[in-house]
Order: C-alpha cells, then sequence, then structure tokens
C-alpha cells in the first residue's frame, strides 16, 4: 500500500512524517528554552538585559554554525552513504546539554563563580541545536520530486507553525510543570522523534540512487542568494510576529489581527503546498506569496489599526503560506543534491543575522518597534528576500568554484 501511494505521489510520507515530528520537536525545544531563559538568568542574578545579549551572542553563532554543520553533513554523506548518523549524534547532544540546563539551576548555587556556568550551558545548548537541524531538514530533498517538494514541505511548515502557536498560548501551564520536568519532556520527544526516523529507513529516496560526486561543484553566487532570502524572510516574520502583531500592544485589533493570521496561515499551509506542486512549482509560488505578502505589509504600514487591518491580515496569512512552504525548497533546487545540508544551512544561517538584526533595532528602540516602522522594515526585508528568489530562479547555471 505505501509502495503504491509512493507511485502515485512520488512523495515518501512516511519519511516525511518522521522528518515532520523532528521539525515539531525543534519547534518545542525552542518554545521551552526561550520561555525558561529568562526566568534561570533571573534566578541566578543576571539583569534582564542579559537576556538580550545571550540571545544576541547564539544568534551571532548560529549564522557561520548552521552552514557550517550542513557542510560537515554533507561530507558525512558522501563518506558514510548517510547523513542520519549526524543528526543522530546531534540530537543526542542537544538533548544531553538540555537536561543539564534545569539542573545547573536546580542544584548549583549562584555563586560569583559558578554562577557563570548557567550562561556557557544556555549558549552551548544553542550551539548543540544547530548541530543536526539543517542536516535533517536537507533530508527533504531525498522525500520527494522537484515539483512534490513544496507539498511535502508543507507538512513540516504545519507541524512546526502549530507547535509555536500552542507553545505560546501554554506558557503559564509549561511554567507550572517546572524546568524539570518541561526540558526533561522536550529532551524526550527529541529524542523520540529521532528515533521514530531512524524507524522509518532516512536513508530512503524517491528516485533512482546515483553515485555522489567526489567533489560537487556549487555556484558562489546562488549560496548568496540562499542566505540573503534567508535573511530577507525571519526578518519578515519577525517584523510581523513582534512588531505588527504584537499582542503587547494597546490595542484590541493587534490581538484579533494575530488571532486572524495565525489561524489562516495554519488552515492554508496544506492546500497551498498542495496548489504548488499541482501546478509544478518547484519552490512552492514563494514569489507569488513573497509579492503578495509585500503589498499587504506596505498598506499596513498605514492601516493597520482599522478595520481594513484585519482583512489584510487573512491575505497576509494566506500568503505567508506560500512563503513558507517555498524557503526550504528554494534553498534545494539552489545547489546539487550533494550539497543539501550547506544550502540548508546557509537559509537558517541568514535566519540567524536576521535574528541578530532585530534584536538589536529592538533594543535600540527600547524593546518594542512600532508597529508602522515594523510593516515599513518587514516590507523591505521581503524585497530582498523577493530580489534573491527571482535572480536564484531566472539565473543559469553560474560558474562553480
Amino acid at each position: 500500500m505505501m509502495q503504491a501511494l509512493r507511485t502515485r505521489s512520488n512523495i515518501l510520507w512516511l519519511q516525511v512524517f518522521g522528518l515532520a515530528g523532528i521539525q515539531g520537536a525543534i519547534a518545542l525545544m525552542w518554545v521551552i528554552y526561550n520561555l525558561y531563559l529568562p526566568v534561570f538568568l533571573a534566578q541566578f542574578g543576571f539583569p534582564k538585559e542579559f537576556v538580550a545579549l545571550i540571545l544576541l551572542i547564539e544568534n551571532l553563532l548560529q549564522i557561520g554554525m548552521e552552514p557550517l554543520m550542513g557542510n560537515f553533513s554533507d561530507r558525512a554523506q558522501r563518506w558514510l552513504g548517510s547523513r542520519f548518523p549526524f543528526v543522530a549524534v546531534g540530537v543526542i547532544i542537544a538533548a544531553t546539554v538540555s537536561l543539564s540546563l534545569p539542573a545547573i539551576v536546580i542544584w548549583g548555587q549562584p555563586t560569583p563563580i559558578f554562577r557563570w556556568v548557567l550562561p556557557i550551558a544556555l549558549i552551548a545548548w544553542a550551539i548543540a541545536m544547530t548541530l543536526f537541524r539543517s542536516p535533517a531538514l536537507s533530508l527533504l530533498g531525498q522525500y520527494a520530486f522537484a515539483t512534490k517538494l513544496p507539498q511535502a514541505a508543507s507538512v513540516l511548515v504545519l507541524v512546526g507553525t502549530l507547535i509555536r502557536s500552542v507553545g505560546a498560548a501554554a506558557n503559564q501551564f509549561l511554567l507550572s510543570l517546572g524546568p524539570g520536568i518541561t526540558f526533561a519532556a522536550g529532551s524526550f520527544v527529541l529524542l523520540g522523534t529521532a528515533a521514530a526516523l531512524q524507524w522509518v529507513n532516512p536513508q530512503a529516496q524517491v528516485r533512482e540512487t546515483t553515485a555522489f560526486q567526489p567533489k560537487p561543484k556549487v555556484s558562489w553566487l546562488k549560496l548568496g542568494l540562499i542566505f540573503g532570502t534567508g535573511t530577507g524572510i525571519a526578518l519578515a516574520s519577525l517584523m510581523v510576529m513582534r512588531s505588527l502583531f504584537n499582542p503587547a500592544l494597546p490595542s484590541g485589533n493587534i490581538k484579533l489581527m494575530l488571532s486572524l493570521f495565525t489561524l489562516v496561515n495554519l488552515i492554508t499551509i496544506l492546500p497551498a503546498g498542495w496548489l504548488a506542486s499541482r501546478f509544478q512549482q518547484r519552490t512552492g509560488g514563494i514569489l507569488a506569496g513573497l509579492g503578495v505578502a509585500l503589498g499587504t505589509l506596505l498598506l499596513m504600514a498605514i492601516a493597520h489599526a482599522s478595520v481594513l487591518g484585519l482583512g489584510l491580515a487573512i491575505i497576509l496569512g494566506i500568503a505567508w503560506s506560500f512563503v513558507s512552504n517555498g524557503a526550504i525548497p528554494f534553498a534545494l533546487a539552489m545547489v546539487p543534491p550533494e550539497r543539501a545540508a550547506l544550502g540548508t544551512g546557509l537559509y537558517f544561517g541568514g535566519g540567524a543575522l536576521a535574528a541578530s538584526i532585530f534584536s538589536r533595532l529592538a533594543v535600540q528602540m527600547g524593546g518594542t518597534i512600532p508597529p508602522s516602522l515594523g510593516a515599513g522594515l518587514g516590507a523591505i526585508a521581503l524585497v530582498l528576500a523577493g530580489t534573491c528568489v527571482f535572480l536564484g530562479l531566472r539565473s543559469r547555471p553560474a560558474a562553480p568554484v
């Protein structure tokens, strides 16, 4: 039956669902970490401003670590014939460091010297999470033909978005469980999803296996376009979620707009992936989604607090489904299969740069970026992403390096 399903859809659904589990576990771990980060630092006597510094350091490190780990994973693929051993080791390290964080806080003493163990462990955890994310998500390219990637990617996007949305609404519940139970649960979920992917054969490929080139060639131009796309999409997303739709702002419309955007986005992720694949759009209609999102943000810069803003939030939610579904397929389309994890890592590295830029802007503006300014800056970020995607899709094979 599964073989028949594979033949009809050209997607290895078991492997895609296993990969979606890892994506959900990653999202859950970050929800837990971001929730408890200020709590842990406060317990050890660090000022509130130290949270922003830790996040900035982590983001700066991730800019280089994501593509670096992706590159190592590509080498492991050539040497071992599989990326999964690299992913498995990264998951085990991340889960181990995760379990150590509440142990440090619960049993450690915030003495002048020992208190610095905590921020070091926090940064170590963030680095550990970069060991396997790009290598794991690059496996998506093995599980679907190029024109079916948006549909396969939509499952991962839906799971990640759903976990983040539910996690944001369950903050008080997660805090009530205490750090020990919460971090242990997140760690075991991560280990369990990795074990599930191993059980369904992560080395499987939808196409016939071909010999890997000993030294696959890549284009510096396309690598730069992947990085720029990741930066633009992530910065626009941050401006939308933490500035334009900031629930802390004193406006009833803002909270309603956030709810509409999130709900519509969740509802349309899977249909958008199916639609893009149905019309053979290997990058998920990402360029069209970016264009609609750009126009919507420009309008929201002047009408975000009005009734019109509610309708614009709905349109933005639909457009963002196409953008999210097409992001990883675009990165994979820019590199040969042998360098899939490098391409994925560059995309996430660009996202880390965007997070660094956003955090510095927020600090400079007293912690909150005004919605109108956020919409404008988000539009600029979308122009960057759209330009990179357009050049990437239009470019002929560049001179390899």
